[in-house]
């Protein structure tokens, strides 16, 4: 059997959405778009970031 692709739409109130967005990650969605501030995807830009700067001394 291929691998099916299906792609949803949800829509949840205001509060949680990072959480849920991590929820779905770690069981390994992959998530198209989200709109509200995603702190895993900040957190991994900081990350980066500080990486850059310590590999550039």
């Amino acid at each position: 059997m291929e691998k099916d692709v299906v792609q949803i739409t949800l829509k949840i109130g205001n509060t949680g959405l990072n959480d849920i967005m991590q929820t779905f990650r770690r069981y390994s969605y992959n998530i198209i778009s989200g709109h509200e501030e995603d702190s895993y995807l900040e957190n991994l830009k900081d990350r980066s970031d500080y990486l850059n700067k310590y590999l550039n001394m």
